[in-house]
């Protein structure tokens, strides 16, 4: 189990190195903080998914050993530890924290951290930038100036900054290191209010559109 271990780790990691797994997919969990897909994880494990999840999960023991080539009792077990797990085994699950803000050298929310912003804030500019990085490996956030700054290595010569002043994103668009159009503001209060209690998701939303608009200036593969 080991071994299969290992190839479920290292494609998991592959997954995440290339921001392939959207942020709203039910993926399998390997640990608290490393996800793969269902796909994935299915073709590797192929026949041996009971055997391998109760051994992950830590279900092995001298009674349950006999019961090693009888699939019935390996799904139970594996059943019975999700339901009695303390939120970390490898199961399928509805959600997964997957941060690709964590990848990036210095992230919107870290401008955000410095400026004392409340944690609705930062929480809403760290899922914003994890949302706008799904399937853009080549996409980094570097700081220069001290502000955020998107960059990719595939287009050089473009750049794009990200600062916040007054509850507002503004994105600056740059060309050959000089600007190259009027900065763009994103207002969270300009996103429709689709209850009382959302402005978390109206926040989410204008800094995920923010980050969309850097990004994909930086990364515009037709460039």
């Amino acid at each position: 189990m080991a071994q299969l271990d290992s190839k479920l780790y290292n494609k998991a990691l592959e997954q995440y190195r290339n921001r392939e797994i959207h942020p709203e997919w039910e993926c399998y969990q390997l640990d608290g903080s490393t996800f793969i897909t269902q796909e994935a994880f299915e073709a590797i494990v192929g026949d041996e998914r009971e055997r391998y999840m109760a051994w992950k999960n830590g279900c092995i023991d001298e009674c349950s050993a006999q019961y090693w080539n009888e699939p019935a009792v390996m799904s139970y077990l594996v059943d019975r530890s999700i339901e009695e797990g303390d939120g970390g085994e490898c199961c399928w699950i509805d959600a997964q924290p997957i941060d690709y803000a964590r990848s990036c050298t210095f992230a919107p929310s870290d401008l955000l951290q410095r400026r004392n912003c409340d944690w609705q804030t930062v929480a809403a500019a760290d899922n914003g930038l994890t949302y706008a990085l799904y399937r853009h490996p080549h996409v980094d956030v570097v700081e220069r100036d001290g502000k955020p700054t998107f960059i990719s290595d595939r287009n050089p010569e473009r750049s794009a900054t990200a600062d916040y002043r007054e509850d507002v994103w503004r994105m600056q668009a740059f060309l050959r290191d000089k600007p190259c159009a009027a900065p763009v503001a994103f207002d969270w209060r300009g996103v429709p209010c689709l209850g009382e209690y959302d402005e978390s998701r109206r926040r989410f939303q204008s800094a995920k559109t923010a980050f969309d608009y850097a990004v994909e200036w930086v990364d515009d593969e037709t460039w």
